[in-house]
């Protein structure tokens, strides 16, 4: 059968089957064994391993192999599902099932053990000639998972791995999600931060008086930006409550002096 892509007529059986753009074909006598249901080492299906002869000697295909982690395992089973899903269209689903299967094993529990279990339910799946890989085997997970460790929890305000997120004690309830995580950020930057600021502003504590009048420019005052009449966040010069406090008596030019004489 040829296999087919963007309407171009891709190797044929004999020549190796074709899975993807800028992937290797997959020698015709892997795919065979796919086909038929066969087991196989995903690390079979690595770019660097396809590339490989027929004839070659074990010894020689196992030093083209590299170590496994999750990701590369997702890329080999893409090619195994496609081998396979071309001539069984039906076993796709079930295949996509299994790689969710896999990926919440590898991400809720520490060490390698996503891996045995993946290397026991394809064997048995193999032996049995099992079809429906969207069941979990109970046998196999328990044998795999049950004394397994999990991975810690990860808080998403503070992003430690030593408690959850409910149980952050830098989360407050006054205040919204995104600025609990701003002032984690924050402090988290700081502590990693090597070199410490050029310029560290010491605040005296007084309000500044050039800022009420609208006059200071100063980009690191050390006074405190706050208005002299009622403490808000506006100037003196601005504040509607300054006629009754008194803080500030000249007048803004919007608004008519008191007192003033009629022509």
């Amino acid at each position: 059968a040829l296999a087919n892509a963007g309407g171009k007529d891709m190797p044929r059986q004999g020549e190796g089957v074709y899975v993807g753009e800028g992937l290797p074909p997959v020698p015709p006598k892997l795919a065979r064994r796919i086909r038929s249901g066969e087991y196989v080492e995903i690390e079979e299906l690595l770019p660097e391993v396809c590339t490989r002869e027929d004839g070659e000697p074990e010894a020689k295909r196992r030093n083209t192999r590299r170590a496994l982690d999750i990701f590369t395992w997702l890329q080999c089973f893409g090619v195994y599902v496609s081998v396979r899903g071309a001539q069984f269209p039906e076993m796709i689903p079930e295949l996509m099932a299994y790689m969710s299967t896999i990926i919440r094993t590898n991400r809720e529990y520490a060490g390698s053990e996503w891996m045995k279990y993946d290397m026991l339910f394809r064997k048995h799946a193999a032996l049995r000639r099992e079809t429906r890989w969207s069941v979990i085997n109970p046998t196999i997970y328990a044998r795999c998972f049950t004394a397994a460790t999990r991975n810690p929890p990860r808080c998403e305000v503070c992003l430690a791995v030593t408690h959850d997120t409910r149980d952050c004690s830098q989360r407050d309830a006054s205040e919204g999600d995104i600025e609990c995580r701003l002032r984690s950020m924050e402090q988290t930057l700081q502590t990693l931060s090597p070199v410490p600021p050029r310029h560290t502003i010491q605040f005296s504590g007084e309000v500044c008086r050039k800022w009420n009048k609208g006059e200071c420019n100063y980009p690191h005052c050390r006074h405190t930006h706050v208005c002299s009449a009622c403490g808000g966040s506006h100037p003196a010069v601005r504040c509607l409550r300054r006629g009754r406090s008194g803080a500030v008596s000249r007048p803004t030019p919007w608004e008519p002096r008191q007192n003033q004489a009629r022509p």
